[in-house]
């Protein structure tokens, strides 16, 4: 009978060493994986959790840029067996508008303010209009406009002679009109009331000035060197359909800053456009009117108050704003 006690016993004292050795490893499991959670959280600490995008932000940083833009190329990807040479970033310097002349350089991408051509007039006299005494509706009624969505604007508006049912306005007749190969295009031509190409339309209406405002729909992916080479095709054809029509590229026009797509068409683009725009001008001898320079606030950006709704499109007021720009840098 003792040793059946004894032995029950010894099993009562196995049993407890085992539940103490259970809460004492339990125990200890809970202290070490406190610890990690607390490493791993200060770790993270002021970082951005990797499912949240930034880039919607059109004002990120050239960092945030680097890595979230889709049109940077990945040289990891493409070259697995090499390693990217490592670049540093240098802002550009602070300005307050482009000085045209041999220090000349364009704003960069990463500035979404329209910054103004200071200079421009001198650099290039005789192509860029300058201020004259206001020429009058009679000066406006000599114009034919040729453009895309922005252009049809002053027929949509009813701002020129005849109103909604002016002649003065040439697109296709979508109304959409891309630089790339404008020269081919087909507009729609009012006096007959249906769409034929700008040759033919050029060669039955013999404008006396030809004003023409495209850019916008190209500026995005266009090179230097094929933004110019358009207008050159473009004047080249108005001179062959009609010799002794006076020709005037108009400056695109800036955006609002609530404007959605800034990533893909914004003022700095606007801008470098624009120099390039005056300096083909200059090149082929025709003339180049700065309009922009009156539809651009004080932040760099088209006022909300002259924009349609997108940020793009700008409204009436912003047209009569154009049409007196016009009269009063009038060509001689």
């Amino acid at each position: 009978m003792a040793k059946k006690f004894k032995k029950r016993n010894s099993y009562k004292g196995v049993y407890i060493f085992l539940v103490c050795a259970t809460v004492a490893s339990f125990a200890v499991f809970i202290v070490f994986g406190a610890m990690l959670i607390s490493s791993m959280s200060e770790e993270n600490d002021g970082k951005i959790p990797n499912d949240v995008t930034t880039s919607k932000d059109p004002f990120y940083t050239q960092d945030e840029r680097t890595t979230s833009d889709p049109k940077v190329p990945d040289d990891s990807t493409e070259n697995p067996d090499t390693t990217p040479e490592e670049t540093t970033y240098t802002p550009p310097p602070p300005v307050t508008g482009i000085i045209i002349d041999d220090e000349t350089y364009p704003p960069s991408d990463d500035e979404y303010e329209y910054i103004p051509l200071y200079g421009i007039a001198q650099k290039y006299p005789g192509t860029v209009l300058e201020m004259t005494a206001d020429a009058g509706t009679s000066y406006i009624d000599r114009i034919v406009f040729l453009g895309d969505s922005i252009t049809y604007g002053f027929q949509r508006y009813g701002v020129l002679s005849g109103g909604l049912n002016t002649t003065q306005v040439w697109t296709p007749q979508n109304r959409t009109l891309n630089l790339v190969n404008a020269y081919k295009a087909n507009v729609f031509y009012p006096e007959e009331q249906k769409e034929i190409s700008l040759e033919e339309a050029l060669r039955k209406k013999q404008p006396d000035i030809f004003l023409i405002t495209l850019g916008i729909n190209g500026i995005s992916w266009l090179t230097e060197e094929g933004f110019k080479n358009e207008f050159r095709n473009l004047v080249a054809t108005i001179r062959e359909c009609s010799p002794n029509t006076i020709i005037i590229l108009e400056s695109i026009f800036p955006v609002a800053k609530s404007y959605a797509n800034q990533q893909s068409i914004n003022n700095a683009k606007i801008c470098r456009a624009n120099l390039w725009m005056a300096e083909v001008a200059h090149e082929l001898r025709v003339k180049y009117l700065d309009t922009s320079s009156v539809l651009v606030g004080p932040d760099g950006y088209l006022p909300e108050s002259y924009q349609s709704g997108d940020g793009l499109h700008i409204n009436g007021t912003a047209y009569n704003s154009i049409l007196n720009y016009i009269r009063t840098h009038a060509v001689g």
